[in-house]
């Protein structure tokens, strides 16, 4: 797939903002959109038919998709603004950044204060105005992104809530 590739991994289904794709698409058709993942509403998928820098991918295995991600030059969270995207756990984010790819995302208040590689925009329509500035950020480089997962880790997540915990257990003690 021709560089730079921007990524979004996850179910495709009326979630995915595929209007704004297009808008993004047409804006920047020197940047290649990979949009991977399982196709759960085809239909939904119409406003980004024949456009040749979209590439539609079915959901690939855990290495293939590492791959994937290592080799984008940035990562979307291209969702719809719904009440349901505005309360779910951009876990999506994590896994990019985790990968080392800059993110460029849709304003959703879970997005906010996640790293500073993280970009937010309105809506997805407002992508063509963000994706160069998200691509020229470069890639995580090792040190930065091992920091990042060292951080983001289920272990270091845990040990906050411990110490949070063992902290209050202490302060009505």
């Amino acid at each position: 797939m021709p560089a730079p590739r921007a990524v979004y991994v996850g179910t495709i289904d009326e979630r995915l903002d595929a209007e704004g794709v297009a808008e993004l698409a047409r804006a920047r058709p020197g940047v290649t959109i990979v949009l991977l993942g399982h196709v759960a509403a085809p239909a939904h998928l119409a406003p980004v038919e024949g456009i040749p820098n979209v590439i539609v991918h079915p959901a690939v295995g855990r290495a293939e998709l590492v791959a994937v991600l290592r080799d984008a030059e940035a990562a979307l969270v291209a969702h719809r603004v719904t009440p349901l995207t505005e309360a779910m756990s951009p876990l999506k984010a994590y896994e990019y950044l985790a990968a080392g790819a800059p993110v460029l995302s849709v304003d959703l208040p879970p997005m906010h204060g996640i790293d500073p590689r993280v970009r937010l925009v309105p809506r997805v329509r407002d992508f063509g105005d963000a994706i160069d500035e998200v691509i020229a950020a470069g890639r995580a480089d090792e040190e930065e992104r091992m920091r990042f997962v060292a951080r983001n880790s289920w272990e270091s997540r845990h040990r906050d809530v411990f110490e949070l915990l063992f902290a209050r257990s202490n302060v009505s003690g």
